[in-house]
């Protein structure tokens, strides 16, 4: 049925696709009809997971699985509660979070969610972040296993300023949206959402970019002392085993 179309798009793609993807699935996924759009201005998040301080992981096993799902799980559990951001794509320990991805978004508040979420996962789960905000182009990739995507120079600065830190960062451009959102915002607002405070901009060499200026965010979590993805959270089944 379209429910049932609809309900399981929903855990592909984010809410504002599944409309034309709906759409353009009954037309035959013809690539000529293809859903790309873009997106002036939004903000993006590169998030790298890391494990328990002297837990050894190695990449092909079963305990490296078991806490890879347990931080992503950790990660959809932080991002339940936000409305204008949306958990891009995973590759391993990285996530990429961004937003707002719909017409005329609210790009304050998708700054304030965006670097709060980041806080939470780092907070549940442990993680160094980069953040950076600008033009972005989203699509629906492919006609077979669909992902929804977004592209552009935004993506390539987020990624740079996750690899210039050590804990959280934000480039100079989504510090500027960041500040105005906080200071702008409602009581309301700001009864609902961490309002988080940042270091003054210093340069750092980032690849392909040269320097550019990040602030760092104050007060990172480190490890923290009730990890949610420690290892034994998820329980596995490892074939290979005797």
């Amino acid at each position: 049925s379209v429910a049932q179309q609809r309900r399981v798009l929903l855990r592909v793609v984010p809410e504002h696709v599944v409309p034309e993807l709906m759409t353009w699935m009954s037309r035959s996924l013809r690539p000529d009809e293809s859903i790309a759009r873009r997106i002036p201005c939004a903000c993006i998040a590169f998030l790298k997971l890391r494990p328990l301080e002297n837990t050894s992981l190695s990449a092909s096993s079963i305990q490296t699985a078991a806490w890879l799902i347990g931080a992503h799980n950790s990660v959809d559990e932080c991002l339940e509660r936000f409305t204008s951001i949306d958990k891009v794509k995973t590759v391993g320990d990285i996530v990429m979070l961004g937003g707002p991805f719909v017409e005329n978004g609210d790009i304050e508040l998708a700054a304030l969610e965006i670097l709060e979420a980041a806080y939470d996962v780092a907070a549940a789960t442990s993680c160094i972040a980069g953040l950076h905000a600008g033009e972005v182009v989203g699509a629906v990739l492919g006609t077979a296993q669909l992902a929804f995507d977004v592209f552009g120079d935004c993506v390539n600065v987020a990624s740079r300023v996750m690899s210039t830190t050590k804990s959280g960062s934000v480039s100079e451009e989504f510090a500027e949206r960041y500040l105005l959102a906080a200071k702008s915002a409602s009581s309301a607002t700001t009864a609902h959402h961490k309002i988080l405070a940042v270091s003054e901009p210093v340069m750092r060499v980032a690849k392909g970019k040269g320097q550019i200026a990040v602030r760092d965010v104050i007060g990172w979590p480190d490890a923290p002392s009730g990890m949610r993805a420690a290892l034994g959270d998820v329980a596995l089944t490892d074939a290979d085993t005797p």
